[in-house]
């Protein structure tokens, strides 16, 4: 049987389209917030250590098996002044089903990000530090907020520079399909 050269295209589109899905995962089942932007790779994130609220090192290791929020931080940023009540309330709405891990780069130390929790009045987010900014470094942060979300699996699905819709119900449909 003897292809037509429409069809060979068409075959060949189907091989290239089809490769291109393998190469970046599977779709994903829903679209994220607003200021939310998908990543085409989906590269795993690195595995750098940081400390929790007890100062012991954590790494995102630890999450994996859920989907996590990772986002860079600080307390003298206004942006994140509004983003870490909805991050808290997205956090207690969830659950287990997701892990919201918010990293400060204060150099402060954690004795400032537990005062900053406190105003805030943050009931169930934990806090986390990157206070020597290795983490951020590695990651090339340019500025705060700066996010990346991730599949179950580790791998960097969705990237963030200021504000996200964390309180649309967009937000939690979102990272429940992952």
């Amino acid at each position: 049987m003897r292809l037509s050269r429409r069809q060979a295209l068409q075959g060949a589109a189907a091989v290239v389209a089809a490769s291109a899905v393998s190469v970046s995962g599977p779709a994903l089942a829903a679209a994220p917030p607003r200021g939310l932007r998908l990543l085409e790779s989906r590269d795993p994130m690195p595995d750098v250590a940081f400390k929790k609220g007890d100062g012991q090192l954590t790494g995102f290791v630890e999450y994996q098996g859920a989907p996590v929020v990772a986002l860079f931080w600080a307390t003298w940023c206004t942006v994140c002044y509004d983003e870490m009540p909805k991050l808290d309330a997205l956090q207690a709405k969830l659950g287990s089903r997701a892990h919201i891990v918010p990293l400060s780069i204060d150099q402060a130390g954690m004795p400032a990000v537990k005062a900053y929790y406190r105003r805030r009045e943050l009931k169930v987010l934990k806090p986390y530090l990157d206070d020597e900014r290795i983490f951020a470094s590695i990651m090339g942060i340019r500025g705060v907020p700066t996010g990346f979300v991730l599949d179950r699996q580790g791998n960097m699905v969705a990237a963030s520079e200021g504000p996200v819709d964390w309180d649309s119900p967009v937000a939690s449909q979102f990272l429940t399909s992952l």
